[in-house]
Parts: C-alpha cells; sequence; structure tokens
C-alpha cells in the first residue's frame, strides 16, 4: 500500500498561528544519514511556509557540530525544495559529535543569541537524548525553547514509533542484496563455497533479519543469520556451516557488525577497527564479517568471501523504499506541526493502524520515553536454518513488496 493509507487531511487548514511563539524556527540533521532523511526536511521545511510564511527557517550546518559551533544560515523562502525528496545524505550536512554538559549549555546560549526559540533535531537515539538534555537545560536557564525531534535510522531502534523513518530503505536494500548474492553464490557453488555478508545493527538485528524477507525453505539462502540480540557461538556457526556446505554445496550466511560472544563481547574486536572509537565514543563496529570468514575459511578449509554491504545500505537510491519516502515527508511535516502548535519535549512517531492493506498515521512520544532507550529485535522471530517469522515478512511488507524467491532449474 502506498501513502495514499495515510489520513492526509489537512486538519490545520484552520490553524489559527497562535501556537506559533517565535518566528525563528532551526533545524538539523544529525547522525548517519539515510535514504530519505532530506524527505523529513523537506516535510517539514513544506509545512512551515505552508503554515507560517512569516516563520524565518534556519538551517543548521553540520549536525551537532555546527549546533555547538553556531553555524547556520537561513533557508531563503524562494529556494526550491522537490531535489531534497529522493536525494540521499544530508543536505544541511550531518557528522556525530559527542556532547557533553558544558556543550549543551554552549548550544542553548548559541541559540539564545540568535533569538531562536523553536528548535528541530533529525536524528537516533543519541539525538533524541540531546534534544530532552537541550531542552532541560534551556528550561534551566530560563529560556524560552520547544525542542522536537525527527526520528530517523537505519538500524530500527528508537522506542515508541513502529518503525523508523530510513529502516524500510534499507531493509529493502539489504533483503534485495541478499537474495541477488545467493543466486549468485548458488551458481558459482563449483569454485567458492561460502559468503559471510556484514549488515549494519550496533546492537539489534532488525537489518540482519530483514536478509531473509525472501527466504521460503530452508534450502534457500541466506542459510544462517546472525544477530546481536543472541550470543554467537563460534564453534556452533563452524559446525553449521560445515552441515549446509556438505548438504548444498554452498553456504550464505549474515552476520550483523554488533555481534556479540557469550561473554558479552563484541566480536568486532577481533576484526579490522579492533575496538577503535568513532567521534561519538563509541566503538566503531565492522570487520566482523571478514574475521568469520577467516576462520570459516581455515577451520573448515573451504573458500569464504566477506561481502560488506556497507554504506549503501543508508544511502541507497536505487532501494528506495516509496513507503519510506512517503513517511519520512510526514514526520517532517508532523514536526512542523507541533512546532507551530506549541508543543515541545517530544518526537514525532508512526502508528501502525493496520497490516493489510496496510494502513498508518503520525503521532508523538515524550522524550522521557525514548531518549537513552533502545528497541531490541525479537530474536525469536529467528527460526533455524535462516527462516524469519511470517509475521516479520508481514511486518515487513508495505516497504520491501512482493516476497517471491528466484527460481531454478530442478537437476536431480
Amino acid at each position: 500500500m502506498t501513502d495514499a493509507a495515510w489520513d492526509n487531511t489537512d486538519k490545520h487548514a484552520d490553524h489559527q498561528k497562535s501556537g506559533l511563539r517565535h518566528s525563528k524556527i532551526a533545524v538539523a540533521q544529525v547522525g548517519g544519514p539515510t535514504a530519505v532523511i532530506n524527505g523529513s526536511l523537506y516535510g517539514f521545511i513544506k509545512r512551515i511556509r505552508q503554515l507560517e510564511e512569516s516563520a524565518e527557517i534556519i538551517g543548521i550546518h553540520d549536525g551537532m557540530s555546527g549546533l555547538l559551533e553556531n553555524r547556520m544560515s537561513a533557508i531563503k523562502p524562494e529556494q526550491p525544495l522537490e531535489w531534497l525528496r529522493a536525494q540521499p545524505g544530508s543536505a544541511l550536512g550531518a557528522g556525530r559529535k559527542s556532547l557533553t554538559a558544558e556543550d549543551i549549555e554552549t548550544c542553548v546560549n548559541g541559540l539564545r543569541d540568535r533569538d531562536i526559540h523553536a528548535l528541530a533535531l533529525a536524528g537516533g537515539n543519541g539525538t533524541m537524548w540531546a534534544c530532552r538534555q537541550i531542552e532541560l537545560k534551556a528550561r534551566e536557564l530560563g529560556y524560552e525553547l520547544q525542542v522536537i525531534g525527527i526520528p530517523k535510522t537505519v538500524d530500527n531502534d528508537i522506542m515508541e514509533t513502529d518503525h523508523t523513518p530510513g529502516f524500510p530503505s534499507a531493509a529493502k536494500f539489504v533483503a534485495h542484496a541478499v537474495r541477488d548474492l545467493g543466486a549468485d553464490l548458488a551458481s558459482m557453488r563449483s569454485f567458492e563455497q561460502v559468503r559471510v555478508v556484514e549488515t549494519m545493527g550496533r546492537n539489534v538485528g532488525w537489518l540482519a533479519a530483514a536478509s531473509g524477507y525472501f527466504k521460503q525453505t530452508v534450502d534457500d539462502a541466506p542459510h544462517l543469520i546472525y544477530v546481536p540480540e543472541s550470543r554467537f557461538d563460534l564453534e556452533k556457526m563452524l559446525a553449521d556451516v560445515a552441515c549446509i556446505q556438505q548438504r548444498l554445496g554452498y553456504c550464505l550466511i549474515v552476520v550483523s557488525e554488533g555481534l556479540r560472544d557469550c561473554h558479552d563481547r563484541p566480536i568486532s574486536a577481533n576484526g579490522i577497527n579492533n575496538g577503535k572509537q568513532n567521534g561519538q565514543g563509541l566503538r566503531a563496529l565492522g570487520g566482523v564479517g571478514a574475521y568469520i570468514a577467516e576462520e570459516i575459511g581455515e577451520r573448515l578449509g573451504v573458500s569464504c568471501r566477506y561481502e560488506n554491504l556497507g554504506m549503501l545500505q543508508r544511502c541507497a537510491s536505487l532501494a528506495l523504499s516509496g513507503q519510506d519516502q512517503a513517511e519520512a515527508e510526514a514526520v517532517g511535516c508532523k514536526a512542523a506541526e507541533l512546532l507551530l502548535d506549541g508543543h515541545t519535549g517530544e518526537m514525532v512517531t508512526i502508528r501502525r493502524l493496520q497490516n493489510t492493506p496496510y494502513r498508518w498515521e503520525t503521532g508523538s512520544a515524550p522524550f522521557i520515553k525514548v531518549a537513552g532507550m533502545e528497541r531490541e529485535f525479537d530474536s525469536a522471530c529467528l527460526g533455524q536454518g535462516g527462516l524469519i517469522a511470517e509475521s516479520y515478512k508481514t511486518w515487513l511488507a508495505p516497504f520491501i513488496g512482493d516476497n517471491q524467491p528466484y527460481k531454478q532449474f530442478s537437476m536431480d
């Protein structure tokens, strides 16, 4: 079902403008981009222009760094917006930056210096935490500041929303990529026996599990899927790979970058990044698949290739989900409406009203229910042999579409 299933009645047609407290509204894009983050920016700016022509929209450059360093500029009313709708990356610039308590106060003071009293931040879990801290600090300093969060993340780990814009397109990319890699490997089984495909997912397995969307039987790829919510057992994995490879002649494995062992240690510590940290003080993940592929090759004596789907998961416009695009724009619109209606301390959410046909609406949740929290994937949705629960496939269907697997000759 397309965005036609969204109740897009203009509930603000008689908007009185009384909710708008101030004439300057700042917006930033924070953290890693998605294929649809600019769609949310498009929806936000367009809705502000529709409902409050006099408002000045201020774009914050490079995410939290720009907010901290007071690097902002006005988005002129005559600037066209349509190009934002399907362009990946972050049009305002993004990046990662951990904020200290002192940084939070600096951000509030920077907004005060510019007489900005309304702020919208598009981001993930860390961004929603920052939103709450900025709002609390402004209140402590006696500065009137509205703060609204626009959710985005390919990990799909934000609470209080059915799913997060950016995830559907990433899931669509992963599902198609793994199906295609499986077909390729099946045809090359006489030369190459095993492939290990690595997906994003710091602490959650939503994306890795989506790789099984097209799988119908245990013989279809992917044959094994591993997610952070279930502790990884290398020895059992090796035994399972050997069994599958003997039976089928090949084996395709999907692993999430955030895999942890039975002692809760990240498998990535064995990988290419070896525990290095990024700009947010978080362990830089990656290389899990390379480590596992090396173990398989050396210990099972088979040809094993490592495939990292990498940044294409979050930016591939060729896999853009139309539903994701529509919802991203809608959450941007909703964020604008919340600010103009005088709301603060809330993140926009998506509510699923019905699976078939798919129906949904936007809503909101207080920061206190989302900041610093993480929504895990239910590992019970993963069965033996890489099969995923039909309930998860049904949940994914509005984003990915028809899930018929590829066919092959029967050559018994």
